[in-house]
């Protein structure tokens, strides 16, 4: 955790202290609606946003991404998921919760989970 809080708040201040208007960045990740099995780098289509690049190497940049396909491959497939056996939710969510997403939202879920925890993972 005391590796991510220099990073939120360099985020934190570049967002206070912007007097423009906020540009359209394209979403972080996606995820596709149609997919099955583990989440793919390919899939997810990560595009960091400009603050967060602005603050991170290209050494923390390259962990990223081999957290994001690490945990993604580690998690399994979204339809598949027990979720009290994931960091991701605290055991906050029950299978019977989870089976009743979509697989689109599955799949949204897990890569916020899997994304969060690689930002942890290189910060």
């Amino acid at each position: 955790m005391q590796r991510l809080l220099p990073l939120l708040l360099v985020c934190s201040a570049l967002v206070a202290c912007s007097n423009d208007k906020p540009t359209e960045e394209p979403p972080f990740f996606e995820a596709n609606r149609f997919g099955s099995g583990p989440l793919t780098l390919e899939e997810l289509n990560i595009r960091i946003p400009a603050e967060v690049a602005q603050a991170i190497n290209a050494e923390q940049e390259a962990c990223f991404y081999e957290a994001v396909e690490r945990r993604a491959i580690a998690a399994g497939d979204p339809a598949d998921l027990d979720p009290d056996e994931h960091v991701y939710w605290g055991g906050t969510v029950s299978k019977a919760d989870w089976d009743r997403h979509s697989n689109h939202m599955q799949r949204v879920l897990l890569a916020q989970g899997v994304v969060s925890w690689a930002m942890i993972d290189c910060t």
